[in-house]
C-alpha cells in the first residue's frame, strides 16, 4: 500500500458529499453511523490555473521544465496521461515526484502503518467499528489479522482508495518509464515527512475519519468516479470544489499541514530543479490549484506557467 496524502485526506477530502444516515450492523453487534455530513469549510477561490493538468514553467532565467498535476489511482483515463507527456517526459534529464516508494520506503512505511506490540486496532475503535472496518478491508485484501494490527489512519488510508482497481498509479507508471529510459529519478518529500502528516493527528481525529470512511464507504467509492471524470476533464477548479465538500471548520488544522505547507515546502524544493531546467516533475492535482497551490506559488516567485494540456 501506498500512502496518498492527497487524496486521503480528513474527513473524505477527496470524494464528493451525498448526506445520509444509516445504521450498519456486522454480526450479533449493531454499529451505528453517524451521517455523512456537509462540511462548512470554504474552498479557496481558484482565480487562476483552474483548467489543465500539464504546465510549462520557466525560471527567470529561461530555463524550461514541465510539472504535471497526477492521481494516485490506478485507473485508465488517469493512466492515459501517460501517452500525453511522454515526449515531455522522454525529453526531459530527470523525473520528480512526491517521494520515491523504493524498497527501503516501503518498508518504513509498512513499519509506521503497524501498531506497536500489544495493542489492537480492536482495542483502540471498540468491537463494532473494528467489525465494519475488518469487513471494509477484506474488500482490498487485507486479511482480518493484519487489520486488527493497523493503525487507525492506515485502516482509513487504504479505505479511501478505489477498491477493486488493478495495477499501478500514474505515478509508479511514470516513475517506472523514466528510470527504464536510464533518466535520475528523485522525490520532493520523503516517506518519513508523509507518515508525520498522519502520525501528527489524535487518536480522536483518527477515530473520525476511519468512522466516516467506514461507515459510508459504498457511497464514497462511488464519488471516486466524479473525481476520476474531472480528472479527465482537466478541470482542475472543479477537483478542488470537489475535495473540499466534506471540510469543515475543525479540519483547518489538518489541511493546513495536509496540502498549504506541504506545498511551501515542495516549491522550496522544486525551485532550484526549475532554474537547472529539463526537469519533469509530477505532484498530486490538489497541490497545484488555489491561491495557495503550487502553479499560483511559483507564478508569484517570477516564474512563467503556462498551460501545455
Amino acid at each position: 500500500m501506498t500512502i496518498c496524502l492527497a487524496e486521503s485526506a480528513r474527513r473524505g477530502l477527496l470524494i464528493a458529499l451525498l448526506v445520509l444516515s444509516y445504521g450498519v450492523r456486522v454480526g450479533a453487534d449493531a454499529f451505528d453511523c453517524p451521517p455523512l455530513s456537509r462540511g462548512d469549510y470554504l474552498a479557496p477561490p481558484v482565480s487562476k490555473f483552474g483548467r489543465g493538468l500539464v504546465w510549462r514553467v520557466t525560471a527567470p532565467s529561461g530555463a524550461s521544465s514541465v510539472v504535471l498535476g497526477t492521481m494516485h489511482v490506478a485507473d485508465p483515463r488517469v493512466d492515459a496521461m501517460l501517452d500525453v507527456v511522454r515526449g515531455e517526459l522522454d525529453s526531459s534529464r530527470q523525473f520528480v515526484m512526491e517521494v520515491v516508494l523504493d524498497a527501503a520506503a516501503l518498508g518504513e512505511l509498512q513499519m509506521a502503518m503497524r501498531l506497536p506490540a500489544g495493542s489492537t486496532l480492536r482495542d483502540i475503535v471498540g468491537d463494532g467499528l473494528f467489525e465494519l472496518t475488518a469487513a471494509r478491508l477484506s474488500q482490498y485484501g487485507i486479511a482480518r489479522d493484519q487489520a486488527l494490527v493497523m493503525k487507525p489512519w492506515a485502516a482509513f488510508t487504504a479505505l479511501s482508495m478505489p477498491a477493486h482497481s488493478r495495477g499501478l498509479p500514474l505515478d509508479m507508471n511514470l516513475m517506472l518509464h523514466a528510470q527504464a529510459a536510464g533518466k535520475s529519478v528523485s522525490g520532493l518529500e520523503t516517506v518519513s515527512e508523509q507518515i508525520a502528516v498522519f502520525e501528527s493527528l489524535a487518536i480522536a481525529a483518527q477515530l473520525d475519519m476511519l468512522r466516516e470512511v467506514s461507515c459510508h464507504h459504498d457511497v464514497l467509492q462511488a464519488e471516486i468516479e466524479t473525481l476520476v471524470t474531472r480528472y479527465d476533464a482537466r478541470d482542475l477548479a472543479g477537483i478542488m470544489a470537489l475535495s473540499m465538500q466534506h471540510v469543515d471548520a475543525a479540519d483547518e488544522a489538518f489541511l493546513e499541514v495536509l496540502l498549504w505547507e506541504r506545498n511551501v515546502r515542495m516549491v522550496a524544493r522544486m525551485t532550484d530543479l526549475l532554474d537547472a531546467g529539463d526537469a519533469f516533475i509530477a505532484v498530486g492535482a490538489l497541490h497545484l490549484v488555489g491561491p495557495r497551490g503550487i502553479l499560483e506559488r511559483l507564478d508569484k516567485l517570477g516564474y512563467s506557467v503556462g498551460r501545455i494540456y
